[in-house]
């Protein structure tokens, strides 16, 4: 495996006068020229602190997202191992994560805040800014081929704790490679493609825009991730994005700030959907504000199987227009396993192929979930399926499940009931002292009274919620993700 396998431009002589911006944010447009010397930059600082650096892991936690994704291309490079960390997280944290997971050297915006830390030798805090600080004499203008180990890890991701503790999951060179081509090769992208992240780079849907844009030689724009504060439609449309990849949630928020507005057509031509359960109804927004015919894409694949595992286009299901969307077929070379819940019309999925991981858990290790035979990698997921005629259907998390009046009850499960019924979004945890249910929902028409009147019909007594608590929007997590832990805030506070 060669390093030009993952983003071939930078090893290519430019072209005259081409002056394509393939990276840009608010504050800074690179074209291949820029990217290119600015990879050298880092590449040549890099060798300089770290004495040649090899056969290392090199974290970084840092708000300056364009550098920070120019140092994931460089060390991809140099064939090195990437670990994204949160610019939120503390020192102490940073600390506690570069010790448990062996990262010998840690790039943080102020370095200087931690003195003590270095005398410790057990790894190296230094400033991003140290990536800039001295240029090469000689700037190539295309750069060297390196050979690549492809079973190496390329990057270690903790995963957000949504089901359980966080996991460290490394995915090697091969993983990523074979992800990244299956996708460039399924949905055509090209170097004509204008991509959106609003991603961060702690997140592995990130990885879906920056290496597949950036192998294609296509644009790439950083965006902020959707909140309350911030909406980049409008982004979207002034810079003319083609490719967008959204959790539900976080499609759900846009398309809420902006309901009841005057709105623009946007441009985009393909629009993926990953990270949650995707519903049909969430789709109408995009395609009612589409200038261009576009392609509403379904997503699904856990960490652990490098970014997206299957895909199901949701323009072959036409006239379906209401429900879950199915988790359609595997990417090529990738195989579904099924293995049977007991006294369940359920299925827990395993995935098997090259692109799930080659290492499995970092820390804590298990065996029970990652196999390996005949040179196959095989991950049992704990996700819950249907099979519904020649489709499959995410149900739930094997891990999601609550015991009420000595019943066993799928939270997850609940969600889809409910919407299925209703078409209203809710979600549901456990009172504070696990005895009833508690539902949120943020659908400002719906009235409390006669919802609960809807399903009563629908729900068994022990799924009744004793409540439903309507709230402006729901609290997503760093991933754009429903974030139980700020609904169960949201309780302690007496909502």
């Amino acid at each position: 495996m060669k390093s030009s396998d993952f983003f071939p431009y930078l090893y290519e002589q430019p072209v005259e006068d081409d002056q394509k911006i393939l990276i840009e944010d608010r504050h800074q447009a690179l074209n291949k020229s820029e990217v290119i010397q600015l990879v050298q930059t880092v590449q040549y600082n890099l060798k300089k602190i770290t004495n040649g650096i090899a056969g290392c892991r090199v974290g970084f936690s840092s708000d300056n997202t364009v550098l920070s994704i120019v140092l994931e291309m460089t060390l991809v490079h140099m064939g090195i191992t990437f670990v994204p960390l949160s610019p939120s997280l503390s020192l102490k944290n940073l600390t506690e994560i570069c010790k448990e997971y062996e990262i010998e050297y840690l790039f943080i915006d102020s370095a200087e805040q931690a003195p003590d830390l270095k005398a410790e030798e057990i790894f190296q805090i230094c400033s991003m800014k140290s990536l800039l600080s001295q240029q090469p004499a000689v700037f190539q203008t295309a750069l060297q081929q390196n050979e690549i180990n492809e079973l190496f890890p390329a990057y270690i991701l903790l995963t957000s704790g949504s089901t359980g503790k966080p996991k460290a999951t490394a995915i090697s060179y091969r993983n990523l490679l074979t992800f990244v081509d299956n996708a460039i090769q399924l949905f055509q992208f090209t170097a004509k493609d204008r991509f959106a992240s609003i991603s961060r780079l702690t997140f592995d849907l990130s990885l879906f825009d920056i290496f597949i844009s950036q192998k294609c030689g296509a644009y790439l724009y950083i965006l902020s991730a959707p909140s309350e504060t911030f909406n980049p439609y409008p982004t979207f449309i002034n810079k003319q994005i083609g490719v967008a990849l959204l959790v539900p949630s976080a499609s759900r928020l846009i398309t809420a700030i902006l309901k009841g507005r005057m709105v623009a057509q946007h441009s985009l031509q393909k629009i993926f959907f990953c990270g949650e359960l995707l519903y049909y109804e969430d789709l109408l927004f995009w395609k009612a504000h589409a200038s261009l015919p576009m392609k509403c894409i379904n997503l699904y694949g856990p960490t652990e199987t490098t970014v997206a595992f299957s895909y199901f286009d949701c323009s072959s299901a036409e006239g379906q227009q209401s429900g879950p969307v199915p988790i359609g077929s595997p990417f090529p070379g990738q195989a579904f396993g099924f293995q049977e819940i007991s006294n369940s019309a359920l299925y827990e999925l395993q995935l098997i192929g090259s692109q799930v991981s080659d290492f499995g858990y970092l820390k804590p290790k298990s065996e029970m979930k990652f196999q390996r035979d005949n040179q196959i990698n095989r991950f049992m997921s704990g996700d819950l399926v249907e099979k519904y005629g020649d489709q499959i259907l995410w149900r739930s998390r094997a891990d999601n499940q609550v015991k009420i009046l000595g019943h066993r009850v799928d939270l997850d499960g609940l969600s889809i009931k409910l919407f299925t019924a209703t078409r209203v979004v809710g979600h549901f945890l456990l009172d504070p002292e696990q005895k009833f249910l508690i539902c949120f929902i943020v659908d400002p028409e719906t009235d409390i009274e006669s919802l609960f009147e809807r399903i009563q019909s629908e729900f068994l007594p022990y799924e009744m919620p004793r409540r439903i608590i309507k709230i402006d929007e729901f609290p997503l997590g760093p991933h754009g993700k429903v974030s139980k832990s700020k609904l169960r805030q949201i309780l302690e506070r007496g909502g």
